[in-house]
This record gives C-alpha cells, structure tokens and sequence, in this order.
C-alpha cells in the first residue's frame, strides 16, 4: 500500500524499542534461571506444547509428556531446550515484523494472520508484535490496514471466546509511549464501534481516560455516531457529557450528532426531544462553538415533525441574520410540514420566499407540492407547479409526474392528463411503465379501450416493454365491453412474453364468456389454465357452473367438484347453492336435497340463498309447513327475508289454498320494507281465484295498478283461466281486451287458455 519514508536509523530504533518493549528481547537474558520455565509457561502455553514442532530435534509430543517423570535437572535441560526454541521463534517474528515495517507493504503483512502468529509463537507475543504492525501502520496514515489487523484479533477473541474487554488493556501494556496508547485508542475505539461492539468500544474509551489517555475527537465522535444509531440515548448522553468534564471538548460534528439523537427521523418524536435538542444548541453556542446548517437541520427537522413549522421557519430566519447558508433540505423540511396539515397557501408563500433568497429548489419540493395539491384535489396548481419545476429546467421524476397524472385521471381528466405527458416528452423527458400502467388502466375502467390500446403500442414504439399489469388492465377491459377475441390475444401474448396471467386476469375472460353464453369457450380456457400451471380458484369455477346450470345442464355443471377438489379450490356455498338452484329448475328435487345435505356434512353452513331455494323447492313440491319451517329457521340463524323467500312461501300457501296465511305474510312482507312484485301478486291473484275469492282478485289487481306495479302476461293469464273456469267467459275476454289495452300481447298459453287460435281473436 505504501512506503515508509523513515530513515533506516530511525525505524530501525523504532522496531527495536518495540520488539524490546514487547519484552521479545528480555527472554534471552532469563536463561538458567528456575524461574525461566514458569515464565515461558504464563507467556504461551501454546508454545511449551507446540516447540517440537519448530525444534528440529525430531522428538514427538508423547516423548514431551514423558519428561513429567524426569527429575530435577532433566527437566532443568528441556527447559533450557525449550528457551532456546523459544529464542529461534522470536526471531522468526522478529524477522517478519522488520520486513513488514521497512517496507509497510500490506501484501506481506495480510499474510501474517492472528491466530497462526498465536499457534506459532503464542498469544502474548502475537500481541505485542501485532501492536507494533498497527502503530507503525497508523504512524504511516495507513489506517485502513491497521482497522484489518486490529479486526483480525478481534475475531480470534470471538472464536476463541475470550473476553474482548481484556484485549484493548493487553494492548497497552506492550507499550510504555503514551502517543502510541493514544492511537491505540483511536484504532480500537473505531474498530470495536464499526462492527457493533459498542460496549466494548465505550469500554475501550473509558479505560484509556482511566489511565490519562485521551482519544482523538474524530474516533470520539466516530463512538458517539454509533452509539446514536444503536439507539443507544443514555449512553451517547453519558458519553457526551463526560466529554465535556474531561475531554476531549465537544466540537461542532458532536453537537450535531446529539441534535441529531434527539430529532432522529427514524424513531417515535415528541415535542419534549426537539425542546432537549433547542437547549443543547444553546448550550453550544454559550461554549462558544459556531452553529451552522449541520446543527440547525435536525431541529428544522423535529419541529416539522412535531407540528411546528411556523417555530422551524423562524430558526431558519435566524440561520439567515447569523449569515449561515440555508439550504433546500431545510424549507423541504417545512413545506411537507406545512402540506401535511393542509395550509398548502402558506407552503406555496415558503416555497416563493425560497425562490426570492435564491435558494434553488430541486424536484423533492416540486414533488412534495404536486402530490399535496393533487390529493387536495387542486390540479390546475399541481399542473402549473409541473410546468414551473419544467421551466426552471429541472428534471421531474416519476415521483412528481405519477400523482399528477392519477389526480387527472381521478377527475375524469384523462385527455388532459395523457396532453400533459405528451408536452412532457417533447420537452425531452421518459415516461416510466408505472405512468403508462396509470393511464392504461384508467382508461380501461372507463371502457376507452381504443385510447388504452393506442397507449399500449405507443409503449412498445417507445422501447418500453409493457408490464404484466398493463396487459391484466386491457384484459379486463376487453372482456367488460365483450371484445373477447382480443382479451385472449392480449392472453396469449402475455404468454408468448413469459408473463403469466393471474387468475384474477383469466377469471375476467372466463365470467365474461360465460355471461355471453359462450361457455364452451369458457371450459377450454379453464383447461389452459391448468397446463400453463395457472390454479382457478371458486370464482373461476362458480362463473361456469352458473352458465351450465342456466342452460340446464346442472350435470355437466357437477361434474366441475371433483376438479375443484383437485385444485384445492374447496366449493363454497356459492358453489351448492348454484347447482341446488340449477336441479331445483330442471324439477329434480330429489338431488338438490341430496346436494343440500351433503354441503352440511362438509359444515358449510347455508346462507339466505340456500335456505330461498330450500323454501322455493318444498314450496312447489306442495310440502308447505317443511317450508314454513325453514323460512323460521332462516330467521332464528340471523337472516332476513327477502322479496324471493316471502314470495315462494306465499305462492306455497297459496298451492294449498291457504289464502289467509298468504295475505298475513304479505302484510309482514310490507312491514319489514319489502314491496310485493308483480309475482307476488300474481301467486296472491291465482290463490284468490283458487278459493272463488274473485272480489279479492279485482282488488289485488286494483291495488297494483295503484303502486305502479303492471301486471303482466302471467297475471293476465291467471285471471283469464279463473274466470273462464268459473263459467265468467264474458270476464274473461273482458281481461284479454284490458290486457290488449295495457300493451300486454298474449302469448301461446292465452291461446291455449282460451282454447283459440291467434287467427280468431280480433284485434
């Protein structure tokens, strides 16, 4: 990485006052003494049991363990052996460490790894000769170096599990400068902070305070950044404080690091912080430290935060009288303050002040300002920002363009919103998928599928290749108007593209088949689904098994379940009821009461739909009270009636010619807010005429006319036959000419009533 430019006389006194400090050097004069072995052992275990390995004597570890049995001066002659191998060890280090320091090449010194300078010469004496690399490595500015090597005995303490609190105290001790333990601190401070050990960091700072060590204010303020971002607040505050007791005295970065911890834009704000972070820039400035934007951003910040922009505006108007360069991150500040309460006059008169001091505003603010007067439903403004931000030549993103076009779209505006991007590209700027997906689907919702398609190629013209989203919209859309053969298109070059349609998307095509009576069409699309790997859900199913069951083919529509379970998609009681409906239709009672209890053995519980078809069906069958039983227990299970279970209970009790509970159901029906149909009054009329009750017939058919209900053929048709079948012939043909009268044609059962042909009845 570099070369040392010291003199050789210098860096050689350097490394040796290390390597001597480092206490290297010191072991050769303790040879002979009894003492000597006791030393080895407490400066490296490692190296006691590993020396053979180095010796070159060829003995094995099993020949060391059994020096335990020898006595006195045996073991006296291995230990002066193991010395020796100790001397020849350091040396070797002693070797590795000059060359590294001559040359401080980082490719020679990576090479050395902590944990085999431990193995090979034990952990004291990898310490003490890694303290000397990372001194001489921040001497020369190499600090990035020196972080690595610090870093690297840092996680041998973590693998070994060692106590990291001892490291940065073992450090010191192989020192006795107190200008090497001030960048020793430093080194640590940083090293233990940027990779989270913050208590090990805050350790490392208080101990070198504890011993008249004190660290720089740049690795001070480096702890403090952290310490802040670890939300760690009464730490950061003690810290702080004994900084202002000791040292080193706070600077401005510190000032606004606390300012910063107290108005921090990711955590929970109250007003009692940003009044703390008021009275400690105030505190700042009484120690005579200048304020500049760094320090007032924050509280900028936090009083915008906490609802008060006008009192953030006045800091700024200070800033200004103090002669400090405001910048356009603070009226930023302000302006989303201001439109998030809705005073967008006032944000407008900031964003104006801003123009008039010359402080250039940038797209955040024209983005803040457009999406604010366009939630507000102010467009013109928003469109007039967009052409001022335009005009001042700077670049809206799509952030500032997006809400603009959807407040256009919002209002039905999208001719104006598609002139507005137009305008845009010709001033030479590009629209993003997510602008033409807007319009697209805008314009789909509205059925505009010409203008959504002409959008969709206009894309593709442009070098945009549409998104899913954007084929999903015009595949809705296609399939609401009915243009299906262009929905599937569109289908199948989503496919061609690897874009494969949702099941939302194919469920569009599939109801909309359906609902045309194509459901042939439908069932194939169904089966595509499946081997492009596509799951139908209910939805996808129930819409075909409507079809099927409208068309009278409730079996072909059944035989959809075991596919259903198949693909998971459970049938609901949608999905019952539909079929019940479809059997009950085609007269096959018997089935929709197989169906009905077979849905209650899987536990789904019937709706209002079931229990109506239930009612309808025992209604028809003539089994009125087992009806009258469900439509109770309908209402007991917390369902309420509708027009279509009144009427079929009512047509029930007129079958049986219960004309009186007829009448009181109706009278309840009315009560509850349900207005009778002409169905309802055609079973009442056809009761009527059941029992004779012909007077009450006329006044039925007198009281619909009243409310504006028309009879129609089947009313008509019911009156017919009863007074045909009661020997009244003369009213009979009296009702055909008022039906004639009322627009009414009679169809082929008043012919067969009459027992004419359309030939003889005179028009």
């Amino acid at each position: 990485m570099g070369m040392c430019l010291l003199s050789r006389k210098l860096l050689s006194g350097l490394v040796f006052a290390g390597l001597y400090d480092s206490r290297m050097c010191k072991m050769v004069h303790c040879v002979g003494k009894d003492n000597i072995f006791r030393r080895n052992i407490s400066t490296s275990s490692v190296l006691v049991v590993d020396d053979s390995d180095y010796s070159g004597s060829g003995s094995s570890s099993d020949n060391n363990l059994e020096t335990l049995n020898y006595g006195r001066s045996d073991m006296l002659f291995l230990s002066r052996n193991r010395i020796q191998s100790c001397v020849r060890k350091e040396r070797e280090m002693f070797l590795v460490v000059v060359r590294v320091i001559k040359s401080l090449d980082w490719k020679v010194a990576r090479h050395i790894r902590f944990h085999k300078a431990v193995v090979e010469f034990g952990l004291l004496e990898g310490i003490h000769a890694f303290t000397i690399l990372i001194y001489n490595f921040v001497c020369a500015g190499m600090h990035t170096e020196a972080f690595a090597l610090v870093r690297d005995i840092v996680c041998f303490y973590q693998e070994a599990e060692f106590d990291l609190f001892g490291l940065f105290p073992t450090m010191l001790e192989s020192t006795n400068s107190v200008s090497r333990h001030s960048l020793l601190a430093d080194t640590f401070i940083k090293v233990f902070a940027s990779n989270a050990l913050l208590d090990n960091a805050v350790y490392a700072f208080m101990y070198a305070k504890n011993i008249g060590v004190e660290p720089s204010i740049r690795s001070c303020n480096f702890l403090l950044k952290c310490l802040a971002e670890g939300s760690r607040k009464e730490c950061v505050m003690s810290l702080f404080s004994r900084m202002k007791d000791s040292g080193p005295l706070p600077n401005v970065y510190t000032y606004s690091i606390i300012m910063n911890l107290y108005c921090n834009r990711w955590c929970e704000l109250d007003k009692a912080d940003v009044l703390e972070a008021v009275k400690i820039l105030e505190d700042m400035k009484i120690s005579g430290i200048s304020s500049s934007v760094v320090t007032y951003g924050p509280i900028i910040h936090g009083l915008c935060r906490v609802g008060f922009p006008e009192v953030a505006l006045k800091f700024i108007e200070q800033m200004r009288q103090e002669g400090q360069l405001v910048n356009n991150q603070c009226y930023n500040f302000v302006i989303h303050a201001l439109c998030r309460e809705g005073k967008l006059d006032k944000a407008l008169r900031v964003l104006e002040d801003m123009l008039t001091c010359k402080i250039g505003a940038d797209a955040h603010t024209y983005r803040i300002l457009v999406d604010s007067f366009c939630n507000h439903d102010k467009i013109e403004v928003a469109v007039s920002l967009l052409e001022h931000m335009v005009n001042s030549n700077i670049e809206p993103s799509e952030a500032t363009y997006t809400p603009l076009v959807k407040g256009l779209c919002k209002r039905g505006l999208r001719e104006t919103a598609l002139d507005v991007l137009h305008k845009l590209r010709a001033s030479g700027y590009e629209f993003s998928h997510d602008c033409y997906g807007i319009l697209i689907h805008e314009f789909c919702l509205q059925c505009d599928m010409v203008s959504a398609y002409n959008l969709l190629e206009e894309m593709i013209i442009n070098n945009l290749s549409p998104k899913s989203s954007c084929y999903e919209s015009l595949i809705h859309g296609f399939s609401k108007v009915g243009a299906f053969g262009k929905a599937l298109e569109l289908f199948n070059i989503m496919v061609e593209k690897g874009m494969l349609p949702n099941t939302i998307t194919c469920n569009f095509i599939i109801d909309g088949y359906c609902k045309e009576g194509y459901v042939e069409e439908a069932v194939k699309l169904l089966n595509e689904m499946m081997i492009l790997g596509i799951t139908p859900n209910v939805f996808t199913y129930n819409a075909i098994i409507n079809r099927f069951c409208k068309e009278k083919k409730t079996e072909k529509a059944f035989e959809l379940i075991p596919s259903m379970l198949k693909h998971n998609a459970l049938p609901n009681v949608v999905n019952f009821s539909t079929l019940m409906d479809g059997y009950a239709k085609q007269s096959m009672d018997g089935k929709v009461f197989v169906l009905y209890a077979r849905m209650l053995r899987a536990g789904i519980a019937p709706d209002s739909i079931t229990f109506t078809i239930l009612i309808n069906t025992f209604s028809s069958m003539g089994r009125v009270k087992k009806a009258f039983i469900l439509f109770e227990q309908m209402v007991s299970e917390g369902f309420s009636p509708d027009i279509i279970s009144y009427t079929a209970l009512i047509n029930g009790f007129c079958k049986i010619r219960d004309l009186k509970m007829a009448l009181a159901l109706v009278k309840e029906m009315v009560d509850k807010g349900h207005m009778p149909s002409v169905v309802t009054y055609t079973c009442l009329i056809n009761g009527s005429c059941k029992v004779n009750r012909y007077d009450i017939a006329e006044l039925l058919i007198a009281e619909m006319r009243r409310k504006d209900v028309s009879p129609d053929v089947v009313t008509y048709n019911v009156l017919i036959y009863g007074y045909l079948k009661s020997g009244k012939v003369d009213r009979a043909y009296e009702m055909l000419n008022e039906m004639r009268k009322e627009g009414v044609l009679p169809d082929e059962a008043t012919y067969r009533i009459l027992g004419q042909n359309k030939v003889q009845i005179k028009t």
